[in-house]
């Protein structure tokens, strides 16, 4: 609304907010041109030009300087609440969490998504070779993916699928006491680098701008990057590569390292 705001920071970088923030009068436009899909725009007031890839926290704040912050480090904290998540039935025995969505379910799909047979394959060795139950988090609209996850199974009964059941505080509970999160490169993984619980992470973005900020010997980041094909349907990734060429096999090996 016109007159709320003097500065606004604009991450992500974007022509449509940038004018959004011009029509509404905001005095103070910050803002970060970053590679050429993130193109310049006129609407800032003060721009920041990153030379080289860095991590998205460090563009932000680069941002901020330019509005006389100053940067004394930066880490991630996510606070679990202390009362934790009751309405999981889990008999006391320990579980791992699986992600496999991201977004709007019906974006997603390759090349970011990785196959959903995986992720049944995958729950099943966690459940033989380490006795771990399932829990699937999610949003409401993934609820499919985790009941596809669990028909794909051998053992059903060891699998929740909590997908669109948990407010924020409570999926950071469940994060909290899991042995293990399995996740591409979102929200459900940042959380648990956070809170330092061991984190496989599948991601076809660059590690150096994207990765979750965490201990390091509790993260393995599994990337397999897309192809770049400029100017292919106006698009510059392709759908080839990326995370849905990640093999069984790699995560598997990361398990075993984590658990």
């Amino acid at each position: 609304k016109k007159g709320n705001f003097d500065l606004v920071v604009i991450f992500p970088a974007s022509f449509l907010n940038a004018l959004m923030c011009y029509n509404a009068g905001i005095k103070y436009r910050l803002g970060i041109f970053s590679r050429v899909r993130r193109f310049p725009t006129f609407f800032y007031t003060r721009r920041t030009f990153p030379i080289g890839i860095r991590h998205a926290i460090a563009q932000t704040l680069e941002i901020l300087k330019n509005a006389g912050l100053k940067d004394d480090g930066w880490k991630t904290d996510v606070i679990a609440p202390k009362e934790g998540f009751k309405n999981i039935k889990n008999s006391g025995r320990k579980y791992a969490v699986i992600q496999p969505g991201f977004g709007l379910a019906k974006n997603n799909g390759p090349p970011r998504l990785w196959p959903l047979k995986n992720y049944s394959k995958i729950s099943d060795f966690l459940n033989k070779k380490y006795g771990l139950n399932i829990i699937i988090t999610g949003s409401r609209d993934q609820k499919k993916m985790g009941d596809s996850i669990i028909r794909g199974t051998k053992n059903k009964k060891n699998i929740i699928n909590m997908c669109g059941k948990t407010s924020l505080n409570e999926l950071i509970s469940v994060i909290k006491k899991a042995e293990i999160v399995i996740a591409p490169d979102t929200g459900t993984g940042h959380i648990a680098a956070a809170l330092n619980v061991p984190l496989i992470n599948l991601m076809d973005a660059p590690i150096e701008e994207w990765r979750p900020i965490g201990d390091d010997k509790k993260i393995i980041n599994i990337r397999h990057p897309r192809k770049i094909v400029l100017f292919e349907n106006w698009k510059i990734f392709s759908k080839s590569g990326g995370v849905q060429t990640i093999k069984e096999t790699e995560v598997k090996a990361a398990i075993e390292k984590l658990i």
